[in-house]
């Protein structure tokens, strides 16, 4: 069941957001570095903020 007290469909920033491109930046690629990167299409009508949190770690 839907939280009564939660964004309703269309409110909230993920049903105005499409995720285009997310993936890592790798030496010698078009961008060069180390890193990620992520390209996301506003689909609603209003300005919207995004942000792009990446946690990497070396696994052994």
């Amino acid at each position: 069941m839907p939280d009564p007290d939660g964004p309703r469909k269309g409110d909230a920033p993920e049903d105005r957001t499409e995720v285009v491109v997310s993936g890592p930046l790798l030496p010698g690629g078009d961008a060069g570095g180390y890193g990620w990167t992520a390209t996301v299409r506003n689909t609603g009508s209003s300005p919207l903020s995004v942000v792009v949190a990446a946690i990497c770690v070396i696994l052994r």
